[in-house]
């Protein structure tokens, strides 16, 4: 849309990445339009499925306008998708929702009231854990009210379903473009210039899926060294005492929270 002041105010642009979601993506899109925020534009970028869920975006488009689907040339990944969303975006803000995930219907209110009233550029939600049924797996993630820069060194707290920011204070900035940890990326790249503000309610329900808890994590090792490494220039001694610091938070939270 091109730079701040020529987006629309008080608007919410809503972008949803999406590879053969079709068990999923008609749950998190309802979950959007059964906001109690009204103002918002829904952008599914489609990263070349194989699957009916195409099929089933442009059938909820016929029925909602709000509703825009998009096709990607090839499949590029997550970050290239969410680019494009932005690319494409009309609101001021920017909220991610990941195709399996679902919002509870307050979600964008209470972002949105939090924005308002406490002037944030970048807040986020707390949020819990389903399974693939929508049956819940593990209550309450807590979070941190205020998460820094340094926070994030040692630390993964901020979700990226659970994330809205203001691209008109923060402008408008795109994903690095990573095939894994490219969320994370991103938040170092908006903590630069401001904190992140949490609000301590499950707004969100986050499916999780098949797949190795500790094969995960040890990516997300690798995808802290590459990004504190390669983009924010962080001296490798130091990337070393982070990632402990990582480890002994991931082992923290799996125990004792």
């Amino acid at each position: 849309m091109g730079d701040g002041g020529l987006f629309v105010d008080d608007f919410v642009s809503v972008i949803i990445p999406m590879y053969n979601a079709e068990k999923y993506i008609k749950r998190a899109i309802h979950s959007v339009l059964r906001q109690t925020y009204h103002n918002y534009e829904i952008l599914v970028i489609d990263d070349c499925s194989k699957d009916q869920s195409a099929r089933i975006v442009k059938e909820l488009a016929q029925k909602d306008s709000r509703v825009k689907y998009y096709r990607q040339d090839k499949n590029s990944g997550a970050a290239k998708a969410r680019n494009r969303g932005i690319t494409e975006a009309r609101g001021r803000y920017i909220a991610f929702l990941d195709s399996d995930d679902i919002w509870v219907k307050e979600k964008l209110k209470k972002q949105m009231v939090q924005i308002k009233k406490n002037g944030a550029s970048f807040v986020f939600t707390a949020y819990d854990r389903i399974n693939s049924r929508g049956k819940k797996r593990k209550g309450k993630v807590k979070i941190k009210k205020c998460v820094t820069y340094q926070d994030l060194l040692t630390k993964t707290i901020i979700t990226t379903s659970t994330v809205m920011f203001d691209r008109e204070k923060l402008g408008n900035k795109t994903m690095p473009l990573r095939r894994t940890g490219q969320d994370y990326a991103f938040w170092m790249k908006l903590l630069r210039q401001t904190n992140a503000y949490g609000i301590d309610q499950v707004l969100v329900h986050l499916t999780r899926r098949g797949g190795s808890l500790s094969k995960n994590k040890l990516q997300n090792l690798r995808d802290l060294w590459e990004v504190q490494v390669f983009q924010e220039k962080i001296p490798k001694t130091k990337v070393v005492i982070h990632l402990i610091g990582y480890c002994c938070y991931v082992f923290k939270k799996r125990f004792f929270l």
